[in-house]
């Protein structure tokens, strides 16, 4: 897979064609458009992402390990303005990835998951700064800026699936 790369670009005007359920994080997500259809599934037990375009293939589940905690952060820029956002991390995940004709198996021995879903009404116009990343046991979510004033972060620390969170904004 090193040194293979493959993307898709869609426009879809009005999100037309995109399809939500009625709570963040609990059922089927769909988007389409000229060439590229993406679905996520987000059960209790698992999440499931499906994505294909013209040469390429993505089939994964992440499980949901049994005690698995998530970030969950409500950034209130106002009166009509808010943001609910989810960052779980570390979850393993397994499945299969084909570029062309070559495919990839996807193995939890060596993979994690970052998923990131979220609803709200944003301000017209916004800037954010946005890390995270996982290993065996440990993972970090980082974000800033887009949250300055509001009293919330996105910052934390997980441990063997157990959040850490930290309250402050982090200074460079």
């Amino acid at each position: 897979m090193a040194g293979q790369a493959a993307g898709s670009e869609v426009v879809v005007p009005l999100a037309r064609g995109a399809r939500f359920p009625d709570r963040s994080g609990s059922g089927t997500v769909s988007a389409a458009g000229a060439g590229l259809r993406i679905e996520i599934d987000q059960r209790p037990e698992c999440t499931w992402l499906r994505a294909q375009a013209p040469g390429v293939l993505v089939d994964l589940e992440a499980p949901m390990p049994e005690g698995h905690e998530s970030l969950g952060v409500v950034v209130p820029w106002g009166p009509r303005r808010f943001q609910y956002t989810v960052k779980d991390l570390a979850r393993p995940v397994r499945g299969r990835l084909r570029l062309g004709t070559a495919e990839h198996p996807v193995s939890e021995a060596d993979s994690f998951a970052v998923l990131d879903h979220g609803r709200g009404r944003w301000p017209y116009s916004i800037t954010w700064n946005w890390a995270a990343g996982s290993g065996r046991g440990l993972a970090v979510q980082l974000g800033g800026r887009w949250t300055d004033g509001t009293g919330m972060t996105e910052n934390a620390l997980f441990v063997e699936g157990r959040l850490q969170r930290r309250g402050r904004p982090i200074r460079a």
